[in-house]
């Protein structure tokens, strides 16, 4: 044995001579045994010498200097943590019975033992996942409404502030009828009517009350109208469910002309008819709407007692029928009449509607003076309908959605009615044909707002009509034309200067290219 050896440092040296030897390692093997594990090589247990710590670079070399403690705590090298994650294919170690295997995209990956061969996956528990929440998140808010950027005139600001505060409102003294009118629509809007606001629009001199959200409202708050505001003649109140017997009696005490209740369910047939019988010679307008008690009996008590009525609205009344409707001929002083959604509605039931027969003797009394008709879901209206609007020269008004007139009969009526009086038109649901919208366009020369949706028939030609004449039109609907595409719509939008709203629902052709600084584009569709 050759006993020929290389150089060695002084280190190396200096341990050799206090008996101390370093196992031969390889530097690409992990050291994974603790540092205070006694050698095998080391001196007996008895004179065994204490494992020193790592000598830090930069360190003393003098080791006579008494620097070492026995209590100091040595730092053990860093395991070896389980994987994450393996790729399909790659040979691995399982960590539960050090087994070798192919892992697939199948394999188990446990946080705490890293893969699990297919034996041990069965073995080793799952941890316990959380419940999952059954509850269901925000809805993200959907921008259906394109509008263009309008700066706030400091009115509408200061409106905007006083409805925030509301219940100090009385700080700012007397205001004018239009703005504690657009208060009010302000704060129904924000659900922001109750008891206690509702006060603040009452006082001795109110002679218009309008309330577009009463939900809030109770039936005593309701009570202290006519106590607060005993000159009211025009009453105007939406949602108003709570609304009873009780409430509506009290209301008898007003010197009421015009009448505006938008879902009185709780008024009974019996509050109907005293209030009529009381208080219906004094009413030139009364407009209801959802209430399922008001019957022929109560219609026919208002024509008796009431047969100046210039504006009449019942839409969506449970009781209305063809028989009510003919009572309503005897009313001869109508510019308003709104008899949409008649009857009852009911899930698999075909809706109620009216007829020709009925209709037609309410507008040929009223012919010369009725301005404003709607007649919207009457599937059950044919073409006479349409021939007896010929006669009606006052029309400014009409609404007739998802009845059953022909587009042809349409056509016939429009051409009949030569520079008439409409500005504002819908005509949704009703099988239009081109010949019909270029009709209505020649004969309406003033219209500012046109609704034709759900159309499937109508083609370009209707819309270039518009195009060339050009009408004031301030609303256009054309939601669900298939025709509706980004190039119709630059044509509108440069021929008809005045358009300011577009509603284009449905329209999937209209994409994001489109774009228009002057209109407020409602209903287009997202794009993925």
């Amino acid at each position: 044995m050759s006993r020929v050896r290389g150089p060695t440092s002084a280190l190396t040296e200096f341990l050799k001579e206090r008996g101390i030897r370093a196992p031969a390692s390889s530097r690409y093997q992990r050291i994974e045994r603790p540092v205070e594990e006694t050698h095998k090589d080391a001196a007996p247990a008895s004179a065994s010498v204490p494992a020193k710590r790592r000598i830090a670079p930069g360190a003393s070399m003098n080791f006579d200097e008494e620097d070492e403690d026995d209590d100091d705590d040595v730092v053990a090298l860093p395991t070896k943590a389980p994987k994450t994650s393996v790729r399909a294919g790659e040979r691995v170690v399982c960590g539960r019975c050090a087994t070798k295997f192919s892992a697939t995209r199948y394999t188990r990956i446990d946080p705490a033992l890293g893969p699990l061969c297919p034996a041990c996956k069965g073995a080793v528990p799952k941890p316990a996942s959380e419940p999952k929440s059954n509850k269901r998140g925000a809805r993200k808010s959907r921008n259906v409404v394109e509008t263009k950027p309008v700066i706030p005139t400091l009115q509408s600001l200061s409106i905007d502030v006083i409805a925030q505060h509301i219940d100090r409102m009385h700080a700012l003294g007397n205001l004018s009828a239009r703005n504690l009118d657009a208060i009010s629509k302000v704060i129904s809007k924000n659900r922001r009517v109750s008891n206690k606001t509702m006060q603040l629009f009452l006082a001795r001199e109110t002679q218009r009350l309008a309330l577009y959200d009463c939900s809030a409202v109770t039936s005593d708050a309701f009570q202290t109208i006519p106590t607060f505001a005993p000159h009211i003649h025009t009453l105007i109140l939406h949602y108003c469910g709570q609304l009873d017997n009780a409430a509506f009696s009290a209301l008898f005490k007003l010197p009421l002309m015009e009448l505006d209740l938008y879902g009185p369910y709780l008024v009974r047939k019996e509050a109907w008819l005293t209030f009529l019988q009381q208080r219906a010679h004094l009413l030139r307008s009364l407009k209801l709407r959802e209430t399922p008690r008001f019957d022929r009996t109560c219609i026919e008590t208002l024509v008796t007692h009431a047969p100046h009525l210039s504006e009449l609205g019942l839409a969506q009344i449970g009781g209305l029928d063809d028989g009510g409707a003919e009572t309503l001929a005897q009313l001869r002083h109508l510019t308003y009449l709104d008899l949409s959604q008649p009857g009852v509605s009911a899930p698999g039931v075909p809706p109620a509607s009216l007829h020709a027969a009925s209709v037609v003797p309410i507008l040929a009394e009223n012919a010369a003076h009725i301005a404003e008709l709607r007649l919207d879901y009457n599937a059950g209206l044919s073409d006479e309908v349409a021939e007896a609007l010929r006669s009606c020269s006052a029309l400014r008004v009409l609404h007739m959605e998802g009845t059953g007139i022909a587009s042809d009969a349409w056509a016939s009526c429009f051409r009949a009615m030569p520079s008439c009086a409409l500005e504002e038109v819908a005509l949704g649901h009703c099988g239009l044909e081109d010949d019909a919208v270029v009709a209505l366009i020649d004969a309406a020369p003033h219209l500012r707002s046109l609704s034709v949706k759900n159309n499937d028939a109508l083609t370009c030609t209707a819309f270039d009509k518009i195009c060339a004449a050009a009408p004031p039109l301030r609303v256009l609907e054309v939601s669900f034309v298939r025709c509706i595409d980004d190039a119709l719509l630059r044509r509108l939008a440069s021929s008809v200067p005045t358009l300011e709203v577009l509603y284009i629902f449905g329209c999937n052709q209209v994409t994001p290219t489109f774009q228009s600084d002057a209109l407020t584009i409602i209903g287009r569709e997202r794009t993925v």
